[in-house]
């Protein structure tokens, strides 16, 4: 099992010689100050490396996002998710989507500062009563801690 997040480039996304303009379309910059709006999805794969039939399950994911909140102050926000995982035989692999998020914010020059980030992600997958965790660092129970969940619009502690 592996995750890695990536870029979606959406409709309206264009291309100005060797460099993308904007991703999904939404980022505009002029000069010294330049928002940014971008789309991540967590994109994981699944392949059945053993001898037997891997039997239906379920899979859940967190991505932790920081996020800088239009002030000085920052937060750990937990968006989640769960993925019905089907049967998959010998030697299949799946390629599942864990939704999509926002990272937004702004840029002053090269400056990060007040640019949402992800710090992480943790995957669990659960079959036959048996659990398989995937972890981006050693830092993730720290942040699961830290965070706050979100549920659709509605923000809540965990």
């Amino acid at each position: 099992m592996s995750a890695r997040l990536r870029r979606r480039s959406g409709r309206g996304a264009r291309r100005c010689g060797r460099h993308d303009v904007g991703t999904g379309g939404r980022a505009d910059g002029r000069g010294y100050f330049k928002d940014v709006d971008r789309t991540l999805a967590l994109k994981i794969k699944v392949k059945n490396v053993s001898f037997k039939p891997l039997p239906a399950g379920k899979l859940e994911w967190n991505v932790y996002v920081k996020r800088w909140g239009g002030f000085e102050v920052e937060q750990i926000e937990r968006l989640s998710g769960t993925l019905d995982l089907p049967e998959l035989v010998v030697a299949r692999e799946l390629e599942l989507s864990g939704g999509e998020f926002q990272i937004g914010g702004h840029l002053h020059g090269s400056s990060k500062i007040h640019l949402d980030e992800v710090e992480g992600w943790k995957v669990v997958l659960t079959h036959e009563g048996k659990v398989r965790s995937l972890v981006s660092s050693s830092a993730v129970p720290t942040l699961d801690k830290r965070s706050q969940r979100r549920l659709g619009n509605r923000v809540g502690s965990p």
